[in-house]
């Protein structure tokens, strides 16, 4: 169900694209592409380590929170996890 869910969006993208309504679409579908690998690879990641953030985003961007195991201090884990993510970019 998720795959539909992508695979719809960058449909739309194309779609919108085909009208040339956006001068940006294009653009838009190749950050959707790069974010697209990057949410995969952090889905990798997260499994791997089984460590899951809060994970938003949009077309362009996407946010990350990693929220301290003990409520007060990041752990030397969700340190660790943190400098992976950063090492997906």
């Amino acid at each position: 169900m998720v795959q539909h869910n992508w695979f719809s969006a960058i449909a739309l993208l194309k779609f919108l694209a085909s009208f040339n309504i956006f001068n940006t679409v294009n653009v838009l579908l190749i950050y959707y592409s790069k974010l697209r690998i990057f949410l995969d690879r952090l889905a990798d990641l997260s499994k791997e380590k089984e460590y899951y953030p809060d994970i938003s985003f949009g077309v362009t961007y996407a946010n990350i929170t990693v929220y301290a195991s003990d409520a007060e201090v990041l752990s030397d884990e969700d340190k660790a996890f943190s400098h992976s993510v950063d090492e997906l970019i």
